[in-house]
């Protein structure tokens, strides 16, 4: 295409205004296709990067919950007293529900 177009200038033959639009942005379709793909290329590294960064934090407050959780159940297998078993209950019930919720973030 683009020799037959510098043949054609060549020759001073006279180009339609549309064929010549038609030409100059057909001939500019490249630079623009490798300036999207560049373009999209940053994207991904910076969502890639801010995805592993919010991954690796979600990860270690999830671990930090779990090792509280984890004293709390130690704390619980040392309750003794018979007087206090409503209270314990109650305790128990809600790290139950905490660590279900824990589960189900991983």
């Amino acid at each position: 295409v683009t020799d037959a177009h510098h043949l054609l200038a060549q020759h001073c033959f006279s180009i339609q205004d549309h064929d010549f639009v038609l030409y100059w942005t057909t001939l500019g379709w490249p630079q623009k296709v490798q300036q999207v793909l560049e373009d999209s290329e940053v994207r991904y590294k910076e969502n890639r990067h801010r995805f592993i960064n919010q991954l690796r934090e979600d990860t270690e407050e999830l671990t930090r919950e779990v090792q509280e959780l984890q004293t709390q159940v130690d704390k619980c297998s040392r309750w003794s007293a018979e007087n206090q078993l409503e209270e314990y209950f109650v305790q128990v019930q809600k790290l139950r529900a905490q660590i279900d919720e824990c589960g189900e973030k991983m």
